[in-house]
């Protein structure tokens, strides 16, 4: 939801600025959140704040605030919202309005944003060998039109794209950790490019993208015995073993077996599913 600020003055309160927006009564709810500590963390990254607040019944929601500035450095509009099922703004993001206006968020040290590598439907056409597109075109034209949907197209020949580095992928999911966003939405997204580079036989980059899913949660702590790192982690190795087995010697050994002999000298960081991802891959000792 985004709400213009109508006032300009710099000294102004976040919680000041945007009363017009909430009720007298969830104004007063957020303001005992607050004082009763209900926030349990809230993070600044450049002009936006993710905050986790405790609500009813012990439940966690998530609050997100973005803050624009226009080019005289006042703030223009503040953009926020709460995945809690209020329909309108609410007061557990009144509560992180006022710890914001109190200074009581933390500023992480985050990995540098990578932004992905673009190319346009145009270059990739090019780049794509006549032949395969031919067929591919035939096989998706009805007899008198073709439609040419640009994701589908991508995702068909996701080989000619560009490939992302590991810091692309292990850079955004550590932030999200670190500022405690949800990364589910983002570790699907990972996962189905696992699949379609090993659906396209490209293992490197499948291996590459697994190993930051795995390392982003071991670095920032987040290998925990919940039943989702469980689940992925279930499914990780079932992806790990299909590319050991595909991916041609050179690679295993100069990329799988240094990360897997490293894992076992921190005893796989005494997670047994995590231990459980390697176990049907042997190495020399």
């Amino acid at each position: 939801m985004l709400y213009p600020s109508n006032y300009r003055r710099k000294k102004m309160s976040f919680a000041k600025r945007c009363s017009f927006d909430f009720s007298t009564v969830i104004q007063e709810r957020g303001k005992t959140y607050y004082l009763n500590k209900n926030i349990i963390s809230c993070y600044k990254n450049k002009n936006e704040y993710d905050a986790t607040v405790k609500g009813s019944n012990h439940k966690q929601y998530h609050v997100s605030i973005y803050v624009s500035y226009n080019v005289y450095n006042n703030i223009e509009s503040i953009e926020y919202e709460c995945d809690c099922p209020y329909e309108f703004p609410c007061k557990h993001i009144y509560a992180v309005l006022l710890a914001i206006d109190h200074k009581q968020y933390k500023e992480p040290k985050l990995k540098p944003e990578i932004q992905p590598k673009q190319i346009s439907l145009k270059k990739l056409i090019h780049k794509i060998p006549p032949k395969i597109l031919k067929k591919y075109l035939l096989q998706h034209m009805e007899e008198y039109t073709l439609e040419l949907d640009e994701e589908t197209l991508k995702k068909h020949f996701i080989e000619y794209l560009p490939k992302e580095p590991y810091e692309f992928y292990y850079n955004r999911l550590y932030n999200m950790y670190i500022l405690r966003k949800d990364p589910t939405q983002e570790i699907q997204n990972n996962l189905n490019q696992i699949k379609e580079y090993m659906n396209h036989l490209d293992y490197v980059q499948s291996f590459i993208i697994l190993k930051a899913i795995i390392c982003s949660m071991v670095d920032t702590n987040h290998l925990t015995d919940d039943d989702f790192v469980i689940d992925l982690l279930l499914k990780l190795r079932m992806y790990l073993r299909i590319i050991t087995r595909k991916a041609d010697a050179k690679r295993k050994e100069t990329m799988i077996v240094p990360w897997i002999k490293e894992l076992e000298s921190h005893n796989f960081y005494h997670h047994i599913y995590l231990e459980d991802v390697f176990a049907d891959i042997k190495i020399d000792k």
